[in-house]
């Protein structure tokens, strides 16, 4: 079983640092803090981008450290959304230093935001391969505007039905895409997984999951996962679809 370590809002951040600290499953029925605003601007009515949750767990320690993470992103305004910004994750060690990944290079991911209306989330999740085991995952946000919601038409959500998980190797995981858009939406999802306590223990990358094109109504998805990148301590699957990156523009009116 590998090592597994959660955070729930409260999570300082110092400019795009990502500082937490880690315990026990007891700290399950702790109060939540409030989440932690991500640096950026804010939007007109004052929300903005937060970390609410995110874990992590080391999935294998040898000279290859594999590392499941998740991080649930979410927009706190009421009246603006964010279009086309990514995130970039990275991870430090214990001196604070970022950490390499297994070819040598710096371990960096990079997701796309193509489209976060008011009030929704998004996860980012996945697995990486690092050359030293991680205490904390660093991630920042790429330049962007707020766009008022108001002045957008034809704007609409991708929601999912609650998962089910069929464990072995691969895992998969079932659900199925709603979309409020009137207009055909290419889609791509990632999973957030927890424990029996609820805490985050890992997630699934958009890259693993198969949905295609949703014209209207619902679509039936697909998330493939190695059994090697799968938290042998999930209990359950959160999915989170998003417009596929680069694949939908909003049309702002003047």
């Amino acid at each position: 079983m590998g090592v597994s370590r959660w955070w729930r809002g409260g999570v300082a951040i110092v400019a795009v640092m990502l500082a937490a600290g880690c315990g026990g499953v007891e700290a399950a029925s702790e109060p939540e803090p409030s989440p932690s605003p991500m640096s950026g601007p804010v939007a007109s009515d004052g929300g903005g981008i937060v970390i609410a949750e995110s874990g992590f767990t080391v999935l294998s320690d040898g000279d290859v450290v594999v590392v499941s993470y998740g991080l649930l992103l979410r927009n706190e305004s009421r009246v603006d959304a964010v279009a086309n910004t990514s995130t970039a994750l990275t991870w430090l060690d214990e001196s604070g230093a970022q950490i390499a990944s297994a070819a040598g290079r710096v371990a960096d991911e990079e997701v796309g935001i193509t489209w976060l209306p008011p009030g929704a989330s998004m996860a980012v999740a996945g697995t990486m391969e690092l050359a030293d085991v991680p205490v904390e995952p660093e991630i920042g946000l790429s330049k962007f505007d707020w766009i008022p919601v108001s002045l957008v038409d034809g704007w609409g959500e991708l929601i999912s039905t609650e998962a089910s998980i069929d464990e072995g190797d691969p895992t998969t995981i079932d659900f199925t895409v709603m979309s409020t858009f009137n207009e055909a939406i290419d889609v791509e999802a990632s999973a957030l997984l927890r424990d029996a306590g609820g805490l985050i223990v890992g997630g699934t990358s958009w890259r693993d999951s198969m949905i295609g094109t949703i014209e209207s109504g619902e679509l039936p998805g697909k998330i493939t996962v190695d059994e090697s990148q799968y938290p042998t301590v999930a209990e359950t699957a959160d999915v989170y679809p998003h417009v596929a990156y680069g694949t939908w523009d909003p049309v702002v009116r003047p």
